[in-house]
């Protein structure tokens, strides 16, 4: 079932503040843009070759708020990298 929620989960909104942290470039690099919008929950992409320690790859997405660009981040790296790893 789909999230009826406008809201982001409590787990997104911490990778939103992770990418401000790493200092990632802002702008789009589709059309030069800097303003965001973000999907709500974490999705899983699966990965071509299984891998024993998961079933895929977790992900969050910001979509251009300009031109619709999305790109992908990989919420498992953000999160190891606020623990310091």
């Amino acid at each position: 079932m789909a999230n009826e929620s406008t809201e982001p989960t409590d787990r997104v909104a911490q990778l939103v503040m992770q990418l401000d942290r790493a200092r990632i470039n802002p702008r789009c690099s589709a059309c030069g843009h800097d303003r965001w919008d973000y999907g709500l929950t974490v999705t899983t992409l699966p990965l071509p070759v299984p891998d024993e320690s998961r079933e895929g790859l977790e992900v969050f997405t910001l979509i251009c708020t300009n031109c619709g660009h999305v790109r992908l981040h990989s919420a498992q790296h953000l999160e190891k990298r606020a623990a310091g790893y």
